[in-house]
């Protein structure tokens, strides 16, 4: 196992980087997914919520399956790997706080962490975001307003994570890094 530490932030948990090949839990049925979207299309309170609060558009929720789960009161997120494949689904609590924020679908389902979304390395610039929230939002914002060359991007894991094998896949790439100005 190779751990790579940085300094933390202040006021942050130390962040680490893991690159530990993971045994892989199979993917989640789409109909799992499905259910969330046509929760939150059913709910009108929740997608004037992801409009007014998040700025989500509904072509946008449409874009990225957004969904609703009543059980967790959290809107859903399903995270693709490069075959298309649902390998978890981010869980945002619009109410909750710290790590609590954003958490995966199941126990497991979140290693390992994932670039999201993954057609953003299609294109030639890139943004890097931090979290699945910010990363959807500024996609929505390059598809209105900058070229078509560029896009957004996220790890799932959180600010501090960063996995080593990822590099490789911005090689040749315009990168911008814009992550949040917590204190």
């Amino acid at each position: 196992m190779r751990v790579s530490e940085a300094p933390p932030p202040q006021g942050k948990p130390k962040p680490r980087t893991i690159d530990v090949p993971l045994e892989e839990l199979p993917p989640i049925d789409a109909r799992v997914r499905d259910g969330y979207i046509r929760n939150l299309n059913a709910d009108a309170v929740r997608r004037e919520q992801a409009h007014k609060k998040f700025g989500w558009n509904p072509e946008t929720l449409k874009r990225f399956g957004i969904g609703w789960s009543p059980e967790t009161q959290r809107y859903t997120i399903p995270i693709l790997d490069e075959a298309g494949q649902i390998r978890n689904i981010r869980m945002y609590g619009p109410d909750s706080k710290g790590i609590d924020k954003m958490i995966s679908w199941k126990a497991g389902y979140g290693s390992p962490a994932r670039l999201f979304p993954m057609d953003a390395l299609k294109r030639q610039t890139i943004i890097v975001c931090e979290g699945e929230k910010d990363c959807i939002l500024m996609s929505q914002v390059l598809d209105r307003f900058a070229p078509d060359d560029w896009s957004a991007i996220t790890g799932t894991g959180g600010a501090g994570t960063w996995r080593d094998a990822w590099c490789e896949k911005f090689r040749g790439k315009d990168v911008v890094i814009m992550y949040d100005r917590d204190q």
